[in-house]
């Protein structure tokens, strides 16, 4: 049998071939490189210097940083509260004198302890004030450390609540704190109790 190629059919199957190269054109992006993907490495840039790609550790993890050293944090972090059984609430008390009065207690062992707050209640007070009689809470059990507070107590019945947030820390070599009270000469005492409260950390942990 013999097959004819007119013009018109000629023209047809060209028509058609181009059409399907013009097609194909069009899919390659959408279905070739889609598949090309698969296995195949890529680099992830902001375009404006060949330095600045995106990097991968031999584990597949991605490197994230702010470019400023270790990454940081915008805005206010709100830290874990200490779980109850690490709560601590200290007393001190004492009644002043002309030598100083000094009121002790001792950590756990292996622990340091993180001080939120502490409240002074003056419950007698010095019948004149002078700038030697004041109280203080001391780092150690000696009464001898430096002060985490000091106050001149005033010559009025009261308490205040102080707030140390976040946080102050008193390292467990410490092995405690203190309270001093002293009065000026042989001026009457005052009677001063302050009560600690914080939490306990292991003592790596300050």
């Amino acid at each position: 049998m013999q097959i004819r190629i007119t013009k018109q059919r000629a023209a047809m199957v060209a028509l058609f071939v181009l059409a399907g190269v013009g097609l194909g054109s069009l899919l390659s992006p959408l279905v070739g490189n889609a598949l090309a993907t698969v296995g195949q490495t890529m680099n992830i840039s902001d375009h404006s210097s060949a330095a600045n790609f995106a990097k991968v550790d031999s584990a597949g993890k991605l490197a994230v940083g702010d470019g400023g050293g270790s990454l940081t944090v915008d805005g206010a972090v709100t830290a874990t509260e200490a779980t109850p059984k690490n709560f601590a609430a200290l007393t001190l008390s004492g009644f002043s004198n002309g030598l100083g009065y000094c009121s002790p207690v001792s950590f756990p062992t292996g622990k340091a302890l993180i001080i939120r707050s502490i409240f002074a209640d003056i419950s007698l007070p010095p019948s004149t004030s002078f700038s030697s009689t004041f109280w203080s809470l001391r780092k150690g059990t000696t009464c001898s450390g430096p002060d985490i507070i000091a106050e001149h107590p005033g010559s009025t019945f009261g308490g205040k609540s102080i707030q140390l947030d976040p946080g102050f820390p008193v390292a467990a070599a410490a092995g405690g704190i203190s309270l001093w009270a002293k009065n000026f000469s042989d001026d009457p005492g005052f009677s001063i109790a302050t009560y600690v409260y914080g939490y306990w950390v292991p003592a790596s942990a300050v």
